[in-house]
């Protein structure tokens, strides 16, 4: 495995022949090392890499896992899961084999994991089990050493939202027509604001009150929406249906999207009307979570709220958004009353 100076800009390089997962030999060439050391490192890693052994890195693992959730996941999605790889578990385990990551290192790990909330704690030590699972299953790990140890961290014990009398507070402080537009549509509708921004005229058809889901604005990019169970029509109140028409109407919409707007313009929006209102100052997806909620607590089937939200199945609307009114406790006390 010989290295190779480059005399003329004083740096090492590595020029080198590989076999890949197909069997193809093949050859690459990587300039720009300060040493030889290192450049023999990187042909060692890459052939460890391109033949898929437990013996690669955790990094090199990681850039194979990004690279193959690319065809599954939603960009943003992804995006999310990277931020968390490369912030909390490359810096301590990136340069370490798979083959050595044993439940003592995990667990030194977890104990190092500090300055964060319990359920960012919980999302990173999940991202890294489905990093080693992802081994197990592909790349001959023997097991994922966090079946011993063990996953850290806690869930939020409950998502706040908006009573709608807290909503109707709100929305009275806003004064700008398009903005109350879409506010009143993501809180009756339970779509996601990225959905909402996606919207064209033509998604909404104004006598039957219905809205077409198909799209989803990210990243201030049209694209398709979060999973195939997104794809769905919400029939909403007529008044929030004529006031966006007449909103329409006013701004003189003549096709396309009909909030032409960012979603940080979204934010900026709701932020002046909670300082305005003086409601909770709660996170923007709270809508999603008050309109869920709320209509669950109306006795709507939970199978119902799940397609109106677009989830793949009634147990994930029932595990982030049944949560409990303020009242639910004394209502039930009243019920028990009554038998």
């Amino acid at each position: 495995m010989p290295a190779y100076k480059d005399t003329k800009k004083g740096t090492w390089y590595a020029k080198f022949r590989y076999t890949d997962w197909q069997g193809n030999r093949k050859e690459t060439t990587k300039r720009g090392f300060a040493t030889k050391r290192e450049a023999k490192e990187y042909e060692e890693e890459y052939k460890r890499k391109a033949q898929g052994t437990s013996d690669m890195t955790l990094e090199s693992l990681w850039e194979i896992y990004a690279e193959d959730r690319k065809q599954h996941i939603k960009e943003s999605s992804l995006y999310s899961f990277t931020h968390t790889v490369t912030k909390h578990i490359l810096p301590t385990l990136g340069k370490l084999p798979l083959s050595s990551i044993t439940p003592n290192v995990i667990r030194k790990w977890q104990n190092q994991l500090t300055g964060i909330n319990p359920s960012t704690t919980l999302t990173v030590n999940r991202r890294l089990s489905a990093l080693l699972n992802f081994a197990v299953k592909y790349y001959g790990l023997a097991r994922n050493p966090m079946k011993v140890t063990g996953t850290k961290g806690k869930m939020k014990k409950q998502i706040e939202f908006w009573s709608k009398e807290e909503f109707e507070t709100f929305i009275s402080y806003v004064k700008n027509p398009l903005y109350k537009s879409i506010f009143l549509l993501l809180f009756y509708s339970g779509m996601r604001v990225g959905e909402a921004l996606a919207l064209n005229i033509d998604d909404i058809d104004f006598t039957t009150c219905t809205v077409t889901i198909n799209k989803a604005l990210s990243r201030n990019e049209i694209t398709t929406p979060k999973t195939s169970f997104s794809y769905r029509q919400v029939t909403l109140p007529s008044f929030v249906t004529d006031n966006i028409k007449d909103t329409i109407e006013r701004l003189s919409h003549e096709s396309g999207r009909i909030f032409p707007i960012t979603y940080t313009a979204v934010f900026q929006h709701y932020k002046k009307g909670i300082a305005l209102s003086h409601v909770r100052p709660l996170k923007l997806h709270c809508l999603r979570h008050a309109h869920a909620s709320l209509l669950i607590a109306k006795g709507v089937p939970v199978t119902a709220v799940s397609k109106r939200l677009g989830h793949a199945s009634p147990q994930i609307t029932m595990s982030i958004y049944a949560h409990p009114t303020q009242d639910s406790d004394k209502e039930i006390a009243h019920l028990l009353e009554h038998f």
